[in-house]
């Protein structure tokens, strides 16, 4: 039985290994014109999107089709993530009434593959995609361009499109040798590290399911396999010193959980990400830690991240990508961190019900294995880490982990006054400063220098958005309570951690005198958190985001309150479960609503946006010179593609306007209420002001006499309408 457990993981990997060589199954999509389905929103299905330049379904004697405007776009999503080499197989015909030919171009990602003289017979053409097309979002794109001609009824119409078809043609077994190789690795490991094998067989079996159940996606299909073995690996031995439940249970069901969500749920990216991405992509190129060129103003609060970015963007990855990839990796790390911190609380099986709290709520997903792009998965577990570190007295890596957790977000700060308290009333208990002195002396030796560095750089002892976004009024922090409410009242979270959490330190003082250290900390994590997050004024983003650090505090609080009940009295916990698994199945709902896949939801909406924004941003990077500027009021993907110095209205990057007090009757949306038309259009002059933009100037009586309205058609498909200032010189001939 001892040689058969040794030589299990060894038999798996030969398994696995033959497994490879079974064909999968070959995806493929058929888009037949007259029967696309459902358009969930304008050129998109279930299938596809970016389908733009068709006109309306005609149907004649020779069958269902749409003629294109002399250009038409179809999107796949996440095809560039299928392994096997890919083929586009295309039914067109020119049909015009003249007789004479066609010209078509068929490009895909911006690479032009075929060229084409279509006669007025129908006839398939076929395409093998070659290696090395990429997309920003790993889609394929075909466009399909051709001549234009005036029909006898006077329409201006391209060619004729029957069907569209892309498949995926035989894959080869060595194209999975990557995640076969992760997976023999972490086998390896567990024979190494003494894991049983059952729970080798545990991970074998995830593995196989992540293989054949992957489907397109923004993730590509080997990191997650990889990340889904070695998740369940590291984790364990990570955990060894927690219960046999915990590992058995807890640790697969949450990997398996994380790594599948972004299919299950989607992925999504906020605008706000690439105002980081634009810093760390000067930084890469050598330009310095700015916005605009020779402009030193601190438009991030995200040190850390953005420095993870620079450093992605300099070995040549895509930063979404890696970003993605990070915060699904962190999301396991807090996971981890919660279990030890649980079991730190209350050594109760019933303290692994803060998993599912956590990891069914929305907003810690949307922030983790879902994508966003933003710092706060980081953020999150560096609190966690913090606070582990510091309850097992090891004061010199707690002050480290604390500066780190400033360097990602500033609000770490109430972190470190947190663990200082707890470091002083450590040392005032054994009469020995040692912990003090240690926490504080290596918080100062690793945070301040960084302080003093940042505020030499720019010139101020605070990011620009603080300035730009803090005002202090009391409509501020109004919207700070309603946002704290909403949130309650959306996740539930929040009021169930609250309650239980209130009857487990009233139920330990009752019994005991005492309340552990480790619950007072998490009380004054809550409630300096939250309250913090009120007098800013809380948050405009999709699934309250400054919240999220708080959600693994919240989730324990709410299962030491059942643990707690149940060593009381049996059937008080047992009413505290039901109570917890209504919220469980409460929070199901939203999942569904409210996942980036959902169209409408305010995930999907961020991620259109940037779509939108992306194109806007390489249509300017296309078209116009490198002096050119330009205005925006979402400093995101726009300033980032388009490579162009970039006003920012609402004053995040810019100095002027951030330092500029807050108009009480212009309230709203966080970040966003600081402006100053006058100054941008009469100091600034920008060259090109983006039509979503426009509405904070249109009526500002420079606007008129200076600029003029043009359209043109983005790389995607989509349709662009820029205002140029009429000095400039762009654009002169669509005058």
């Amino acid at each position: 039985m001892q040689r058969f457990k040794r030589f299990l993981p060894l038999a798996l990997i030969a398994l696995s290994a033959i497994i490879f060589l079974i064909p999968p199954a070959r995806p493929s999509i058929d888009v037949v014109m007259g029967s696309e389905g459902e358009f969930l929103v304008e050129g998109q299905t279930q299938n596809f999107r970016n389908f733009y330049g068709f006109k309306e379904v005609e149907r004649t004697e020779q069958g269902v089709f749409r003629w294109t405007s002399g250009r038409g776009s179809i999107a796949f999503p996440y095809w560039e993530n299928v392994a096997a080499p890919l083929q586009l197989n295309l039914l067109l015909c020119g049909c015009r009434t003249d007789g004479q030919t066609m010209p078509l171009t068929v490009t895909v990602n911006q690479q032009a593959l075929l060229k084409l003289n279509l006669s007025n017979q129908w006839q398939w053409y076929h395409v093998q995609l070659p290696a090395g097309l990429t997309h920003p979002d790993h889609d394929i794109l075909l466009d399909l361009t051709s001549a234009e001609w005036r029909s006898p009824d006077q329409r201006t119409l391209g060619i004729v499109v029957q069907r569209i078809q892309i498949e995926a043609l035989a894959a080869q077994p060595t194209q999975s040798f990557v995640a076969w190789l992760g997976l023999a690795l972490g086998l390896g490991l567990m024979v190494l590290w003494q894991i049983p094998v059952g729970f080798a067989g545990i991970v074998f079996g995830q593995w196989l399911l992540g293989v054949y159940g992957y489907q397109p996606q923004f993730l590509p299909k080997d990191f997650l396999l990889i990340s889904l073995v070695f998740a369940n690996v590291i984790g364990w031995q990570c955990m060894r010193n927690l219960p046999q439940l915990w590992r058995w249970v807890s640790l697969p069901l949450s990997s398996f959980w994380l790594i599948s969500s972004p299919q299950i749920l989607g992925s999504w990216i906020l605008d706000d990400a690439f105002i980081s991405f634009r810093y760390a992509a000067n930084l890469a190129n050598g330009q310095g830690l700015v916005f605009n060129l020779d402009e030193r103003v601190e438009g991030f609060t995200n040190f850390l991240w953005t420095l993870l970015s620079s450093f992605s963007i300099k070995l040549g990855a895509d930063p979404i990508l890696v970003t993605h990839a990070t915060n699904l990796l962190l999301g396991m790390v807090i996971v981890v961190l919660s279990l030890q911190l649980a079991h730190r609380l209350h050594q109760s099986s019933w303290m692994t019900l803060a998993i599912p709290l956590m990891l069914l709520n929305l907003p810690l997903l949307l922030y983790t294995s879902l994508g966003s792009g933003m710092e706060t998965a980081l953020f999150c577990a560096g609190i966690l880490a913090t606070v582990l570190l510091a309850i097992n007295q090891v004061w010199g890596y707690a002050a480290i982990a604390t500066t780190l957790t400033i360097m990602t977000r500033p609000d770490g700060m109430l972190l470190a006054g947190i663990i200082g308290l707890l470091a002083i009333w450590q040392s005032w208990q054994t009469k020995h400063w040692q912990p003090l002195i240690r926490y504080a002396g290596i918080l100062s030796l690793t945070f301040v220098p960084y302080w003093l560095a940042r505020w030499w750089y720019y010139g101020y002892p605070l990011p620009n958005t603080f300035y730009a976004k803090v005002g202090g009024t009391a409509k501020q922090a109004e919207r700070g309570i309603n946002y704290f409410i909403d949130f309650n009242r959306s996740y539930y979270l929040g009021w169930l951690g609250l309650g239980l959490g209130a009857l487990a330190s009233g139920l330990r003082w009752y019994q005991t005198k005492k309340v552990p250290i480790l619950a007072i900390i998490t009380w004054a994590i809550v409630g300096l958190y939250t309250s913090y997050t009120i007098s800013v004024g809380g948050d405009w983003m999709p699934g309250y985001r400054f919240m999220v650090a708080t959600v693994p505090w919240f989730a324990l609080l709410a299962s030491w309150g059942i643990s707690e009940l149940w060593h009381y009295r049996r059937w008080l916990g047992a009413s505290a479960i039901v109570a917890s698994s209504a919220i469980l199945l409460l929070l199901l709902q939203p999942l569904q609503q409210e996942r980036p896949l959902t169209v409408g939801s305010a995930a999907w909406y961020e991620t259109d946006v940037v779509n939108r924004y992306r194109e806007v941003g390489l249509w300017i990077k296309a078209s116009t010179p490198p002096e050119t500027t330009l205005t925006v009021t979402a400093a995101g993907a726009i300033p980032y593609y388009a490579e162009r110095t970039t006003i920012d209205a609402h004053g995040l990057t810019d100095l002027h306007i951030a330092h500029l007090p807050i108009d009480p009757s212009k309230a709203g949306k966080p970040g966003h209420e600081k402006q100053d038309p006058d100054y941008v259009l009469r100091d600034r002059k920008p060259s090109l002001i983006p039509w979503v933009a426009a509405p904070m100037f249109t009526s500002h009586p420079l606007f008129d006499a200076n600029y003029r309205l043009i359209e043109a058609s983005g790389v995607e498909g989509r349709g662009i309408r820029m205002f140029v200032r009429r000095d400039s010189g762009l654009f002169e001939q669509a005058q």
